[in-house]
């Protein structure tokens, strides 16, 4: 891994030969809150469709057809109070395909994807912006039909209302019904002239093409002090909110505070302990909840460090709720005694390690990992690798020892009575 600085933006090259393609990342920070979220969301879905002169989806996909299949996106994802957004291209390296001018090709694209959206100066396109728009009602509006996500937003609600974690990246129907082309077009140049910079590439490429192909791209590029990871305590007691609809299969999720994230000591054992409470389905969360007492149609645990949150979910009959709880707490205290299966530790160890190689074998995921731990500790797979292999049973049980339930919200249906 190499750093350099290109027109006063920190850029990381990952020179490698492994990857027939080259990947290049543009990545802007900026702060995450409720009242740019939505904009955050529409202006992701409108950029990724159509530019100033490629205004049609069809010119687009001509184009990137005449790139060998490049391919270019905007992505747009919150780590804690700050958001990530994210312009990507990807294209085959030209030293595979008999085309010189390849690559400067595909920059002058990617250039046009980045500075010159399709707006003019009464903001962005009014057909392609009552489209995205009504997409991305569509798509806020269908979270109530997707009952696992529904509750899932519903538990967050509950756990912090005045949090940053009840604030959804796809925005609210409130704050959408506030936007408008220009007011977008003017939230876009605050992307632009107001956020934190920095330049990713990975492929068999030089440092000096590199720096040659962004010798155009300029932006102010302010430095800011951006939070990446809740410090936050909690220390109520923890509460039970139900909430009946008339649905098949009920909805049960537990929210716990892990007090741990990607900046502690414990942040490998906590993924450890995750994985071997509920996250594969050799857990014990599946195997007592799910095997062994037949009390859920799926349960599964996810640990998410910026916000040090753990769920556990679980599609349940509503007549099996309290005993579904019981066993999720129960299996919780077994870990804080320290019942802890060495087997299952290798296991959990073994299922994570192999989701890191998949991780540095994957130009994308490789890339998205390095910059969001640019902003942590700059692990690499590798270290994650070795950190892994050192945890022991005594760490996953200080792990666990950290975890306290805050919230269970459980959607009750009909109490079917079948599995």
């Amino acid at each position: 891994m190499e750093k350099f600085e290109i027109n006063n933006i920190e850029t990381t090259l990952i020179h490698t030969n492994k990857f027939k393609t080259l990947t290049f990342f543009v990545a802007f920070f900026g702060e995450f809150n409720k009242e740019n979220a939505t904009k955050r969301s529409l202006l992701t879905k409108i950029m990724n469709s159509t530019t100033k002169n490629y205004p049609t989806k069809k010119l687009v996909a001509s184009k990137l057809f005449d790139l060998y299949d490049a391919n270019v996106f905007v992505s747009n994802s919150p780590i804690y109070k700050t958001n990530l957004t994210v312009f990507g291209l990807s294209i085959i390296n030209p030293r595979f395909v008999d085309d010189p001018n390849l690559l400067e090709e595909a920059f002058a694209f990617f250039k046009e994807l980045i500075y010159s959206p399709n707006f003019d100066e009464n903001g962005f396109n009014e057909n392609e912006f009552k489209e995205k728009k009504r997409i991305l009602r569509d798509n806020i509006n269908n979270i109530y039909n997707n009952k696992a996500m529904y509750a899932f937003n519903r538990l967050l609600d509950e756990m912090g209302p005045n949090e940053i974690i009840s604030v959804s990246s796809l925005g609210t129907i409130e704050e959408l019904d506030k936007i408008t082309p220009q007011s977008l077009k003017d939230f876009y140049y605050q992307i632009i002239n107001n956020e934190m910079v920095k330049i990713y590439v990975t492929g068999d490429i030089t440092r000096e093409h590199v720096i040659e192909l962004f010798r155009d791209f300029k932006f102010n590029n302010l430095r800011l002090n951006l939070e990446v990871a809740s410090n936050d305590e909690k220390h109520e007691e923890f509460r039970e909110v139900i909430e009946n609809q008339n649905i098949n299969q009920s909805q049960l999720m537990m929210g716990f505070r892990t007090n741990t994230n990607a900046l502690d000591e414990l942040y490998i054992p906590m993924a450890i302990f995750n994985m071997m409470y509920g996250g594969m389905v050799s857990s014990d969360l599946f195997r007592v909840v799910r095997e062994e007492n037949s009390l859920a149609y799926s349960v599964g645990s996810s640990v998410f460090f910026d916000n040090r949150l753990l769920i556990v979910n679980a599609g349940i009959d509503a007549g099996d709720y309290e005993k579904t709880r019981d066993l999720i707490i129960n299996e919780l205290d077994r870990y804080k005694r320290g019942q802890v299966d060495s087997n299952l530790l290798q296991v959990a160890k073994d299922n994570l390690i192999s989701s890191m190689m998949e991780t540095s074998d994957d130009p994308f995921s490789n890339l998205t990992f390095i910059i969001k731990n640019s902003m942590l500790k700059n692990y690499t797979t590798d270290d994650i690798i070795e950190l892994i292999k050192k945890v022991t049973i005594d760490d996953v049980v200080n792990a666990s020892q950290k975890v306290e339930l805050d919230v269970i919200y459980c959607l009750k249906g009909e109490d079917n009575g079948n599995k």
